[in-house]
């Protein structure tokens, strides 16, 4: 039972509303805006990309706990987790940035953006070792969810 604020107020309770405001007043944001200002879309925006990415969590966790039975190394145990958060955020821009990903089940994206032997691109990841873990994580994945 939730007895205090949820989770997403204590993350928006992060943002840094006068700094918000600031930009909004400077690039006149809310101009001829009658009620849905932008600080009520950001929400909206915001409150989306959590909810995908808890959608994301429940097919990410079964292969988390799969990892957990190889007893990896510790070192190797938090790359992997690392590259799935880097998978993630990846998706999560894919959706954001073409409208055709919107609609799609996050099952459905996580499919057509990995194969056996990587994942998308990641502009994050920088020296070719990063590159590679990134690249076998996502290969992990592709096993372990049976897609062919």
């Amino acid at each position: 039972m939730n007895q205090g604020q949820t989770i997403f107020s204590q993350v928006i309770d992060f943002l840094p509303l006068k700094k918000f405001r600031q930009c909004v007043d400077r690039y006149s944001g809310n101009h001829r805006i009658r009620s849905f200002t932008c600080y009520n879309q950001f929400l909206c925006m915001a409150f989306a990309q959590l909810a995908y990415g808890e959608r994301l969590l429940t097919i990410f966790e079964p292969f988390v706990e799969n990892l957990i039975t190889k007893k990896h190394a510790k070192k190797t145990f938090e790359r992997h987790i690392d590259n799935l958060w880097l998978l993630g955020g990846e998706l999560i821009r894919l959706i954001n940035q073409d409208e055709d990903n919107r609609d799609s089940e996050p099952l459905e994206l996580i499919m057509e953006n990995i194969r056996h032997d990587g994942g998308p691109h990641c502009r994050h990841l920088q020296t070719e070792n990063e590159i590679k873990s990134f690249d076998l994580t996502c290969g992990k994945l592709y096993k372990f969810l049976g897609i062919e």
